[in-house]
């Protein structure tokens, strides 16, 4: 027995009875003569592509990649912060001796 393969179409059609159409997982797939596993392979396919952002925004790695970088130097400028606050205060009871 080869593998089916299916339009994009058919594909959508049968993830929207899930979605929209209030229908079980089994009772769509056995309806279809689809496999459950392909089935909710290709809703959370749909849910992926439906949740990505869109394609008009750039390249969402290098600003992902920024982010990432800055959040590391904010926390080390906090650290260098935290030093300095105590270096003061060592050096304000040094001239209090």
């Amino acid at each position: 027995m080869g593998r089916k393969y299916f339009s994009e179409g058919f594909k959508a059609d049968a993830v929207q009875r899930v979605i929209t159409g209030g229908f079980t997982v089994p009772k769509v797939s056995q309806a279809l003569g689809v496999g459950e596993t392909a089935l909710r392979r290709w809703i959370e396919q749909a849910q992926a592509k439906a949740t990505a952002p869109p394609a008009g925004l750039g390249d969402l790695g290098s600003a992902q990649e920024r982010i990432a970088q800055l959040q590391k130097q904010v926390a080390q400028l906090e650290q260098e912060k935290a030093l300095l606050k105590k270096s003061v205060a060592f050096f304000v009871k040094e001239i209090d001796r």
